[in-house]
């Protein structure tokens, strides 16, 4: 269900169907940790492929922010349970697939 790729790279990727609608704060928490990383690393990955040094600081600087909401759910999450360090959450409905060219991706070649 991702969209299309661009450069190669694929956005977010969803596994599993829908969210669970039991989870506590602190594992909606988690797994906002995770889909922050997911999207730092996108746009970084994204960002080197890039041409257009314009839209190379774009990215670079989407890559940042995500990295800023990472560390201000980490606080959250550190103000919530008094614990230094969030658990890796490894079943994160998101992640990154590569992906065959696609037309998207040759528009994106280009900048």
């Amino acid at each position: 269900m991702g969209g299309p790729d661009v450069l190669g790279v694929r956005p977010f990727e969803y596994r599993g169907g829908l969210m669970k609608n039991d989870l506590t704060a602190v594992e909606v928490i988690g797994m906002g940790i995770r889909s922050e990383q997911d999207a730092a690393a996108f746009y970084g990955k994204v960002s080197k492929k890039v041409k257009n040094p314009l839209v190379r600081a774009k990215f670079e600087q989407l890559a940042r922010e995500e990295v800023g909401h990472k560390a201000m759910l980490v606080a959250m999450y550190q103000k919530i349970t008094g614990e230094k360090n969030p658990p890796q959450y490894r079943a994160s409905p998101i992640r990154l697939k590569r992906a065959e060219s696609s037309s998207m991706s040759r528009i994106w070649r280009s900048c």
